[in-house]
């Protein structure tokens, strides 16, 4: 979504011009309420995005491989909603209730309550989440606490691989 890159451009195509704040870069906080509330758009802007990311992934993990790595981690917040679960096992979900999901949207984001509840409930309830994973990492705690469960699944996914 760079300045200049194909995928903004198509995004642009796609949106217009007010997608684009004065500098040229993306508007990602006006594209967000504009997507999460239409889910049209939404699926629009993801029929952009995700075939572009899916082929720069596929670029970083080839990489990856021949460098003689075993290992990578994917961080997304679709894989199982896409029904991509079995690509990416083990599988690892980090979780948190409902009420600490939107109040760090709404913290980290800028974000109105309902802008929050629009953007989860445009992902898969946490329960169907938690259904497909390998591993669950709860993130309901401190910093800390999340850090220390992060490192023990890693334990656990280092010794399976």
């Amino acid at each position: 979504m760079l300045p200049g890159s194909d995928g903004l451009a198509a995004v642009v195509a796609a949106f217009g011009e007010a997608v684009l704040l004065p500098d040229g870069t993306l508007d990602r906080k006006g594209l967000g309420a504009r997507v999460f509330a239409d889910a049209g758009a939404r699926a629009t802007l993801n029929g952009i995005l995700h075939p572009r990311i899916a082929a720069e992934s596929g670029r970083r993990i080839a990489e990856l491989d021949a460098q003689g790595f075993s290992l990578a981690c994917y961080d997304a917040a679709l894989i199982v909603e896409r029904g991509m679960a079995d690509a990416f096992r083990p599988l690892v979900v980090v979780a948190t209730s409902p009420d600490v999901q939107r109040a760090r949207l709404v913290a980290r984001d800028g974000l109105t309550a309902a802008e929050a509840d629009e953007r989860l409930a445009a992902q898969a309830p946490v329960a169907v989440k938690l259904a497909a994973a390998d591993h669950v990492i709860e993130n309901d705690g401190t910093l800390e606490e999340l850090r220390a469960r992060a490192l023990a699944v890693l334990a656990a996914v280092r010794a399976r691989v």
